[in-house]
């Protein structure tokens, strides 16, 4: 596998001297808030925790170089601080000042100026407190994961075509990992390496899983999507994090998880060509609306290579959403093309209504069939014309996990023959 180069980075030598003078200001704007009386006396407190955070961002960053979306970032928090510390530096503490000191009349007023502008500016230094701090403290995170050295990778649902095409995909990188399946007492799953552990848990106890995910890097769970429960996959990540998991990849949903209301593995919709209302043995298939929606699809083979991609790499990916698509310019009609043509036969073609079938859905939901709900969601979700979130074109960042999106009918192609139901020298269709 080709190395991969994640994260741009850049100088940063104009924005750390930014910063320098954003903490000249804070000083400044402290040793006035100190030798004023009243209530602006109380605001040093404040000021001089913000001056604290900012000069530790000025030694964290003033020897190292940042990526551009960190860069960003930093330019926002640096904006923040400039804007309140301007605001307390110039037409408040400027008119606190013009106020003097001499009368008791003034005094009064000066009491009565701060009241009305102390709480509105506290929350605001607080707030930049808070923001500036926890970009520090993910900077720290982030340079420990690009030193992590992700080893033992522990695996749910190993025997799914998702699973067990990402732990071939890590077989592959020899001893690079350390591979886990974890299954349930009942399974009789038999792994395809003697050099992966197979443990059993018991996936409704918070403690048994704890203690089986001591010790892992990384879970990932491969759980598909119709079959995943939100309680248990809740149980399974609070459990990876008191166990200290380092990373945790979510199951296998659909969509943009962005605007749809399920999480996905990593973000694309499978190539479920089922699912897709085609069903090849019987030579049918369903287009729903115009058939022409873009959808952000993706073949098996994707998942596995965008998955190890990012455990080489976890620094490029850690505490984001990746949005990845493994096939280009898909449609309904398209795929009824790449089919007609890999197979050599016409299919007889339906149309499905797929308003009624959203509505079909939120029923059921309102019900509380969510199992029987899902298909049609999914349904909705990679076909509505109007109301659809499969088109996401414009956040996909294949190049960021080694991804590279293949046409249509190459994608239909890998999917016919892991189904086994297209091989190179039989065609069994009838």
């Amino acid at each position: 596998m080709e190395p991969l180069i994640y994260i741009p980075e850049m100088s940063f030598g104009y924005g750390i001297d930014d910063f320098v003078a954003v903490g000249q200001l804070c000083w400044k704007v402290y040793k006035k808030c100190k030798d004023s009386p009243g209530n602006y006396t109380e605001l040093s407190s404040e000021v001089g925790a913000l001056h604290n955070v900012i000069k530790e961002t000025e030694e964290l960053f003033s020897q190292q170089s940042l990526a551009t979306e960190q860069e960003v970032k930093l330019v926002t928090c640096r904006q923040g601080c400039e804007d309140v510390l301007k605001d307390l530096d110039g037409p408040i503490l400027v008119k606190f000042e013009s106020l003097g000191t001499n009368s008791r009349r003034r005094t009064f007023d000066r009491m009565g100026f701060g009241m009305q502008d102390m709480n509105g500016i506290r929350l605001r230094l607080i707030s930049n407190v808070s923001m500036l701090d926890a970009f520090n403290n993910a900077h720290r995170y982030y340079q420990c994961l690009r030193k992590t050295h992700i080893k033992n990778v522990a695996t749910v649902a190993p025997h799914v075509n998702v699973g067990s095409a990402t732990i071939a995909a890590l077989l592959k990188e020899c001893d690079r990992f350390q591979i886990t399946a974890l299954t349930r007492p009942t399974s009789s799953y038999s792994p395809p390496n003697d050099s992966i552990n197979v443990i059993t848990t018991d996936f409704d106890s918070s403690g048994s899983l704890i203690s089986t995910l001591r010790n892992q890097d990384t879970l990932l769970c491969c759980v598909l999507g119709g079959q995943t429960k939100v309680a248990a996959q809740k149980l399974l990540i609070d459990a990876a994090i008191e166990a200290g998991v380092k990373l945790t990849f979510a199951s296998d949903y659909v969509a943009n998880i962005f605007e749809f209301t399920l999480p996905d593995f990593p973000d694309g919709i499978r190539l479920e060509l089922g699912v897709a209302g085609f069903d090849i043995p019987a030579r049918r298939a369903t287009i729903y609306g115009t058939g022409n929606n873009l959808a952000c699809w993706m073949s098996l083979p994707v998942i596995p290579t965008a998955v190890v991609n990012m455990l080489l790499h976890p620094a490029a990916i850690v505490n984001r959403s990746i949005l990845i698509s493994g096939v280009l310019n898909s449609t309904h009609k398209k795929i009824l093309a790449a089919l007609e043509t890999e197979t050599g036969e016409e299919l007889s073609v339906e149309q499905g209504d797929v308003k009624q079938i959203k509505s079909g859905a939120m029923e059921k939901l309102e019900k509380g069939e969510l199992k029987a709900a899902t298909r049609e969601l999914t349904i909705s979700a990679q076909s509505n014309d109007e109301e659809g979130s499969a088109d996401f074109w414009d956040l996909v960042e294949d190049e960021a996990v080694g991804v590279q999106a293949v046409d249509v009918r190459e994608a239909v192609s890998e999917y016919l023959l892991e189904q086994k139901l297209k091989l190179d020298k039989v065609v069994c269709l009838r």
